[in-house]
């Protein structure tokens, strides 16, 4: 399975995903040099001089009764290091100013945030109003290269990062000492790319304002029409019975394989969930559930034959129909056609 077991429990643990991620960022803290030491290098590259040896603790409560995520010891079991993640939390009441009043106790270290990228620059200014409060903050740096930090007093440095950054860091310095570890950096990677995929991106001023969205959607529903209205005229495909669908996915057209009803079941459609799954197809022919172990060696073999990307949903099965950059309306309707025309014409022999 693509992204192993952490990705796949993270699918199925949605209201723990976040949880799962830092829970397996702990675990990489503690059991691994190569890690600990990617860390050592990022904090040392903002000027915070991390000791060489610290310990990883996950949860460790505070007076105030704050937890982060992790907090790292020194051999004289001072805190040093406070790491806490997040993708769709906020900052609690406690964040970041009990945990920088932690280090700054202790005699200072590193309080590092790790966050989705697209969340960095609006939590690093939520972070850095918070702290400028109750600290004396120097210069905050931009956000460069995927991380920024601000100098805060006591010796302690306030800083966010990406996961992507931090973990891509950590990766690289395990695999660089052949450490075993890199497999689990690259579960956690997989993992923390499928919960940021799955976050609500702010709106941008462009996207509120301009058409190019509208009319795009417009543009692929006419295209799936045009494709079933095509093949209807031409009978290898039939809507007797049938309606056009509009769904939170997108919008279907469901068919009869041939000119006649009930013969075998189908779909075309603009499918949004298989676009940002495979990555570039926006339309696609599925199968009825009923069909779908008569037609699935089928889609298979045109699928190979025309080189499409072919999805499997449990027991139904998609292939991508075939858009190009450049082309005119009827081309893309035209090269969609002749895939399903392949599909039907194999299907007549059953």
């Amino acid at each position: 399975m693509a992204g192993g077991i952490l990705a796949h429990l993270g699918r199925r643990l949605t209201k723990q995903q976040e949880l799962l991620a830092t829970e397996g960022l702990a675990y990489l803290l503690q059991n691994s040099e190569a890690c600990t030491g990617a860390l050592q290098r990022i904090a040392f590259q903002v000027g915070c001089n991390l000791p060489s040896a610290i310990k990883y603790r996950p949860e460790v409560t505070g007076s105030e009764r704050e937890r982060p995520d992790v907090v790292g010891f020194d051999d004289q079991s001072k805190e040093v290091a406070i790491v806490e993640g997040k993708f769709f939390a906020g900052l609690t009441d406690n964040q970041p100013n009990s945990y920088l009043a932690r280090l700054s106790k202790a005699g200072g270290g590193l309080m590092l945030f790790v966050v989705p990228e697209l969340r960095m620059a609006r939590l690093w200014m939520e972070i850095v109003n918070r702290a400028g409060k109750q600290f004396g903050i120097g210069q905050v740096e931009e956000i460069v290269g995927g991380r920024a930090h601000a100098k805060i007093s006591n010796n302690t440095t306030l800083m966010i990062t990406s996961w992507r950054q931090l973990l891509d860091e950590m990766m690289i310095a395990a695999r660089s000492s052949g450490d075993a570890i890199t497999a689990d950096v690259f579960q956690l990677q997989v993992l923390c790319d499928r919960i940021e995929g799955e976050a609500f991106l702010p709106f941008n001023s462009e996207e509120l304002t301009g058409l190019m969205q509208p009319i795009r959607h417009r543009d692929f529903c006419n295209l799936v029409d045009a494709i079933v209205d095509n093949l209807k005229r031409s009978q290898h495909l039939s809507t007797e019975g049938l309606n056009a669908t509009p769904q939170r996915q997108g919008y279907v057209r469901y068919v009869w394989v041939g000119a006649n009803k009930g013969r075998l079941g189908a779909s075309v459609g603009l499918r949004y969930d298989l676009w940002l799954a495979s990555g570039g197809n926006p339309i696609w022919l599925g199968v009825q559930d009923a069909d779908s172990l008569t037609l699935r060696p089928i889609y298979q073999r045109v699928g190979a034959q025309f080189d499409l990307n072919v999805v499997e949903e449990g027991p139904r099965i998609n292939v991508a129909l075939p858009l190009g950059s450049g082309l005119e309306f009827d081309e893309h309707v035209a090269a969609a056609t002749e895939v399903i025309r392949a599909i039907v014409q194999q299907s007549r022999a059953i």
